[in-house]
């Protein structure tokens, strides 16, 4: 697996497009001082209860990764893994082999801690292939949402916003930029290609674009994506 990092601590993504535009970790929490610590999928993250990094989104906060994947060439099938914070309510949705999307959870009254605690995202046949994450105060709304080609392309992505800036890797590019339509409500959108052309399209809104800057805030999404192997 390739990583990349995407940052959910914060923000928002309401993808401009109609309807509910679309998990499985185990995870184990305890509290240790002033330490978090959590196991999941295997993994162990550890996270300062006090302090936190200045303009990152995640401030001490704990992460669960999350698989998200779509129906592609006749199968669901995974694409990426997104660390997405603990205490963000969410709502989301899988593609099915109608093509349709379907509601997992649909209002966001949740948070993902609870959600990971009662086993929604657990043992899925179905990966989810849209997320939308609230923060505490609903001061950050951030989404999440994974496009095949015959739906949309990084290609006419860029020649609808030729404005953006690329950036990434050779392995997995990406590309941000503003999107200042009539009824826009994001801040930035970042989108990262994937293998089968697949893209995952990422929006925020949220205090961050002023305080740490476009570039950097597009950094953060992106390091907090991990990208799976072909």
């Amino acid at each position: 697996m390739e990583k990349r990092t995407v940052i959910l601590a914060i923000g928002a993504m309401i993808l401009s497009a109609a309807g509910c535009s679309p998990f499985q970790a185990e995870t184990q929490m305890e509290s240790d001082g002033g330490q978090t610590v959590t196991t999941i999928n295997g993994e162990t993250q550890t996270v300062e209860d006090d302090g936190g990094t200045e303009g990152d989104v995640s401030d001490a906060m704990t992460m669960i990764s999350v698989p998200m994947g779509t129906y592609y060439n006749g199968e669901q099938q995974q694409y990426c893994t997104v660390d997405m914070p603990e205490r963000y309510t969410f709502m989301a949705c899988f593609t099915g082999e109608d093509n349709m999307e379907h509601a997992v959870i649909e209002t966001g009254n949740i948070t993902l801690a609870e959600a990971a605690q009662e086993g929604l995202l657990e043992n899925r046949e179905e990966y989810f292939s849209y997320v939308q994450l609230t923060s505490e105060d609903d001061s950050e709304v951030l989404g999440f949402r994974l496009y095949t080609p015959d739906l949309y392309s990084m290609d006419l992505l860029k020649e609808e916003f030729p404005d953006g800036t690329d950036m990434g890797t050779d392995q997995v590019p990406a590309y941000y930029y503003v999107d200042e339509s009539e009824y826009a409500v994001s801040d930035l959108c970042l989108a990262l290609q994937m293998r089968d052309s697949v893209i995952m399209l990422i929006s925020y809104e949220g205090p961050l674009a002023d305080e740490i800057g476009l570039e950097h805030l597009a950094e953060q999404l992106y390091d907090r994506v991990t990208v799976a192997a072909e």
